[in-house]
């Protein structure tokens, strides 16, 4: 039986992104991404939810991350859900979920309607354009 493991996040980064490298050399990037829910309830009043999503990324993505990104920034994120279990010094299992980014699109924030521009909403990095489907 097939399976898929895809993940698409439109959101804003939570505080600048954080590069390391690991013991093999290999560079990865760590951000936060939040997402927000917004909807009326039954009294007509507006409500919100904020999700916080921890999100990585290897090869090319961490130096395009800490290039064009900073807390704020308005992101469309693709990737897959990965879940990390370790054991906790209390003796117990701990786990978390992360999104393993495998691709990342800079957005221009929209403020009114005569800030559109179709064709300057999406910012893609010039090394990237080659790995765009259109």
């Amino acid at each position: 039986m097939a399976s898929l493991n895809k993940v698409f996040l439109i959101g804003n980064l939570g505080a600048d992104p954080e590069k390391r490298v690991t013991d093999r050399g290999n560079s990865v990037c760590s951000f936060s991404l939040a997402t927000t829910d917004k909807w009326n309830d039954r009294q007509g009043n507006p409500q919100e939810k904020t999700e916080w999503h921890n999100c990585f990324g290897f090869d090319r993505i961490p130096d395009l991350v800490i290039e064009y990104c900073k807390r704020g920034t308005t992101v469309h994120v693709e990737g897959s859900l990965t879940t990390t279990k370790w054991e906790g010094q209390d003796g117990n299992i701990k786990s978390k979920v992360e999104i393993k980014v495998f691709k990342i699109l800079w957005l221009k924030d929209i403020k009114t309607k005569e800030d559109h521009e179709p064709d300057s909403q999406v910012f893609i990095p010039a090394d990237m354009k080659d790995q765009m489907p259109f």
